[in-house]
C-alpha cells in the first residue's frame, strides 16, 4: 500500500487513489485528475496533508507537481 494511503488512513483522512487503473492513464490526464482533487478540497475547505515532512518531496513526483500547482495559483498553505 503506498505510503500516502497508509498516512490517510491513520489520520482518518480521504486520499485519491485509482489503484492500477491509474497506470491506464497519460501523464497529462494523471496531472489533471489530481488538480481536479486538489480544486475539490479546496472548494470544499478541506485540509491537505502532505504524506511525507515538506523538506522529503522531491520535485520530480507527482505531490511535487502538486505543490507547485498549488502555490503557483491562488492557493497558499495556512
Amino acid at each position: 500500500m503506498a505510503r500516502r494511503v497508509v498516512t490517510a488512513l491513520r489520520a482518518g483522512a480521504s486520499y485519491f487513489d485509482l489503484g492500477d487503473a491509474w497506470n491506464s492513464f497519460a501523464p497529462n490526464q494523471q496531472l489533471a485528475a489530481n488538480q481536479h482533487v486538489l480544486d475539490t478540497a479546496i472548494a470544499n475547505r478541506d485540509t491537505i496533508r502532505l504524506p511525507v515532512p515538506f523538506t522529503e518531496i522531491r520535485p520530480d513526483t507527482y505531490t511535487g507537481a502538486e505543490l507547485r500547482y498549488l502555490f503557483q495559483g491562488v492557493h497558499r498553505p495556512r
